[in-house]
């Protein structure tokens, strides 16, 4: 990250160490977080911890935005002009991702141009990964809130690229094209960053839908497979209609 960042000119940053598994049970105290709540395995508990504890740190240090990167990102094209000042920010948008996680995106159809040949979309449906995002003081303040108040907590991209889009607490903007981007997704090259949080989530996911598999009676897994093919029908109408009509899918890319 300390050559990422030389490499764009950036120099105003800090790091902050990731909270630990020895440290998850007294931060989540600290918080005021019950991850009773959840089924998060101890890199997903201490990956939405860490999140937490920075929203926490621009209400607690009264900043006035504050841009969350993970450490193992690429940035784009002109970051040094966004991530250094705060003047290209238009007035009332208080979230926006910069990471390019997915190819599709949903968003609105109405745009908002921003310097260097970028824009900002509102997304409307998920588009997961924490790896670059900004929020304001009054952001932080609403996604804590809002995290508190969940009666099951998920892995932090799925609570706030996801269910918090979905809620419509507050509109989420896309920057399109995306200015950060997670190693393993850069195209065309070899992944030197391994993420160990990435490996232990897929594993816990792997594990929640085997229990969820193993729980269900034979009554519920007939009933099932006679529901899925009126799903797939219904689901592809679905897909039909949006793409046809709305137009709000986009692609989505890294510059």
């Amino acid at each position: 990250m300390s050559a990422e960042m030389k490499k764009h000119n950036i120099f105003s940053y800090e790091f902050f160490d990731a909270i630990s598994s020895a440290d998850i049970k007294l931060t989540a105290e600290k918080l005021e977080i019950d991850l009773d709540k959840s089924e998060l395995s101890n890199g997903e508990k201490g990956c939405l911890l860490s999140h937490i504890s920075l929203w926490k740190k621009i209400i607690v240090e009264n900043l006035d935005y504050l841009v969350i990167l993970e450490d193992d990102i690429y940035l784009g094209q002109d970051a040094d002009l966004f991530l250094s000042s705060s003047d290209w920010i238009p007035s009332g948008i208080n979230f926006i991702k910069f990471e390019k996680f997915s190819n599709h995106i949903s968003v609105k159809k109405e745009s908002l141009d921003i310097k260097c040949n970028r824009q900002l979309f509102q997304l409307k449906k998920e588009h997961l990964g924490t790896a670059g995002y900004l929020i304001s003081q009054s952001m932080a303040k609403k996604l804590l809130s809002y995290v508190r108040s969940l009666s099951f907590l998920k892995p932090v991209d799925q609570l706030i690229f996801n269910d918090f889009i979905v809620s419509q607490v507050e509109p989420v903007y896309q920057m399109v094209p995306g200015l950060s981007i997670q190693d393993f997704l850069l195209e065309n090259k070899t992944t030197s960053l391994v993420s160990s949080i990435e490996q232990e989530r897929i594993a816990a996911k792997e594990k929640r839908n085997l229990d969820g598999k193993s729980k269900r009676t034979l009554g519920e897994k007939i009933f099932k497979e006679i529901l899925r093919p009126f799903l797939q029908a219904y689901f592809f109408i679905k897909n039909f209609i949006c793409v046809s009509s709305k137009k709000s899918d986009m692609k989505m890319w890294f510059k």
